[in-house]
């Protein structure tokens, strides 16, 4: 799911808010772990016709959320950058298609998941690594008011 909003800024330039959320399992157990980002960022707007080729880029938060115990969430900085083709057909309306990557900082060892029990704490998910890289193709409409 994604959920976007531009506000104008100046000509060839918007604001962007920005919210994604990707929904997956793991193959070893029946845990499902979404990743959400939430940015605030930009539009460079090119110029051409009929398409109108533009670059986005954001700054914020990825939240690694695993199903289960409140435990189960990591929320870390992250930056995205995305480039991509708006396609008006009506004087309000357009087709938007977008490649858009994401870079997230993890830090290290992280574990998620982890239940405290009387012979200590398990944890069902643990990631290591410095940086997540994800990619996404995005297509959707736009209205304009």
């Amino acid at each position: 799911m994604i959920s976007l909003v531009n506000l104008y800024h100046s000509p060839g330039r918007d604001y962007e808010l920005f919210y994604s959320r990707q929904q997956s399992g793991l193959d070893a157990s029946d845990i499902d772990l979404n990743v959400e980002y939430f940015h605030v960022g930009g539009v460079l707007w090119g110029q051409g016709r009929p398409f109108h080729p533009f670059l986005a880029g954001g700054i914020g938060a990825t939240r690694l959320r695993a199903s289960g115990s409140e435990s189960g969430t990591d929320t870390r900085p992250s930056m995205s950058i995305g480039v991509g083709l708006k396609m008006p057909f009506a004087e309000q309306w357009s087709a938007r298609l977008e490649i858009r990557g994401y870079g997230t900082a993890t830090g290290g060892e992280r574990d998620l998941l982890c239940i405290s029990g009387p012979e200590g704490a398990e944890c069902k998910v643990r990631y290591e690594g410095d940086f997540l890289f994800q990619a996404e193709a995005l297509a959707g409409l736009t209205f304009r008011f």
